[in-house]
């Protein structure tokens, strides 16, 4: 038997089988033998990661600088790529795992989908073209759990003309939406999240900012001066479901702590912040106003 060594790693073994013991030429072929498949596996190694190098640096290129040089176009054509149909970004999210080890997985599976993968501000990302993001997000998801054995996020959204690096952006935020929701093991597409689009669109957020305004507008002022917690104490009312007992108990709170918070709420919203109506909408806010800190690496309840 020879050992298959490549690069300093043990790759293997070599054995050979005769009916006669074997001779020393024997021997002698069966390790150099081990020796030349060693090299051809280190050669192997080298030219997939330095095609992986590239394709990575093409995809970092085309997010930070959308404008297309030929030369660019001619090293992704090269690889199968056209860069004028790329129209799906993907980030895949797996705090299991290193990174690096997702963007492998990322580029071994880019070649099906005529795509680039690789690591961008610290995601492992992908463009691919599809006509559905929403299957591309499910089965790529279904891949990588299954080459990577643990749970992953996967959120695909549509590229609008090149505005790739508006979509990284989208992409990204709403993986992180979905983490914050409760969600660790699933792919999806950013429109199936369309109703939480207002915290992970940057565009959007004066739109947020007046929301919250509107409806916690009145609480979020009271703790700002009052280091108080009225708006935690209302997420908590809401998710409770409203009961009382329960809320105090989450909240480690005595009964009479928690009806004076609540009752300084009413004065600060009005007697009707819980009727249906602005109820729906006050806890809507606090969600968002959630996930919004959530996103900006904030614990405020």
């Amino acid at each position: 038997m020879a050992v298959v060594h490549a690069g300093g790693s043990h790759l293997g073994s070599l054995s050979l089988t005769r009916s006669a013991a074997p001779g020393s030429a024997d021997v002698r072929m069966l390790e150099r033998s081990a020796q030349i498949m060693g090299l051809l596996i280190l050669m192997r190694d080298a030219r997939v990661e330095a095609e992986e190098r590239v394709r990575g640096e093409l995809l970092v290129e085309l997010l930070s600088r959308p404008a297309l040089h030929p030369a660019q176009r001619d090293r992704a054509l090269a690889r199968g790529v056209d860069v004028d149909r790329l129209d799906v970004l993907v980030v895949a999210d797996c705090p299991g795992k290193p990174t690096s080890d997702v963007v492998r997985q990322l580029n071994a599976l880019s070649p099906e989908w005529s795509g680039l993968a690789g690591e961008y501000l610290g995601r492992a990302t992908m463009l691919l073209r599809s006509d559905d993001a929403e299957e591309a997000a499910s089965a790529l998801h279904r891949r990588l759990r299954r080459a990577l054995g643990v749970p992953v996020l996967v959120a695909a959204d549509r590229v609008d003309g090149r505005e790739w690096a508006r979509s990284f952006g989208l992409t990204w935020r709403c993986v992180e939406v979905m983490r914050s929701l409760g969600a660790t093991d699933r792919g999806a597409a950013t429109v199936q999240y369309a109703m939480y689009a207002i915290v992970f669109d940057p565009e959007r957020a004066h739109d947020l900012d007046r929301f919250l305004a509107d409806c916690l507008g009145p609480l979020l002022e009271y703790d700002r001066r009052r280091s108080t917690a009225l708006v935690a104490t209302t997420a908590a009312y809401f998710a409770q479901g409203g009961n009382l007992s329960r809320t105090a108990r989450f909240l480690h709170v005595h009964m009479n702590t928690l009806l004076k918070r609540l009752d300084r709420v009413g004065v600060l919203l009005g007697d009707g912040w819980r009727s249906p109506d602005r109820a729906l909408r006050l806890h809507l806010a606090v969600r968002l106003h959630q996930l919004r800190g959530a996103l900006d690496g904030e614990d405020d309840g």
